[in-house]
């Protein structure tokens, strides 16, 4: 990983995809990731391709905002950062490592995701899915999302709605487990 940094400075010994990538995040007004949570964390590839950002990054140390940190390699326009993620458990903590991993991105986080494939409960959050499109649409065109928009894009459900999600799984794993 460190030959990044010390053999051909800025360039990464994998001959891949990150060779198209890498130069297109940079020149980017906004990156838009997603990801499933699993384990409360976001998926190994989208932790790989953050990893692999690292030729962005000069090999020197430098304390910034109190955290030592690499410092660019290139100037940095800049630029906004959507992080998209779904979990399939009811609570919001489930997405804490990826809000710290993404800290600076917009926020878009629909826990029991898993809500959308039922028509009724797709109903019941249409104001989040509404909200997604409405954001998108703003980040666009102005470069900012409405702060009434943006707190529709975290999902809170109430501790009832998470008792009937944990209800509706809990008898649809006992079926499967007796074989129906």
């Amino acid at each position: 990983m460190f030959h990044v940094l010390d053999g051909d400075p800025g360039r990464c010994v994998h001959r891949d995809d990150m060779d198209w990538i890498i130069p297109r995040w940079r020149e980017a007004d906004v990156i838009y990731l997603g990801t499933p949570i699993y384990n409360y964390n976001i998926v190994h590839y989208l932790q790989r391709m953050t990893e692999r950002m690292l030729p962005n990054a000069l090999p020197y140390m430098e304390e910034t905002e109190g955290s030592t940190r690499h410092p660019e390699r290139h100037e940095r326009k800049p630029q906004k950062m959507v992080l998209a993620a779904v979990a399939g458990f009811p609570d919001l903590e489930n997405f804490d490592v990826a809000r710290a991993l993404f800290s600076d991105a917009l926020h878009i986080l629909l826990p029991a995701a898993q809500i959308l494939e039922d028509p009724e409960g797709s109903k019941q959050v249409s104001y989040f899915t509404d909200a997604v499109k409405k954001a998108g649409r703003q980040i666009v065109a102005k470069g900012t999302v409405d702060e009434d928009v943006k707190k529709k894009l975290v999902v809170d459900y109430s501790p009832e709605v998470k008792n009937i999600f944990m209800e509706e799984a809990n008898k649809y794993f006992e079926a499967l487990m007796r074989g129906e």
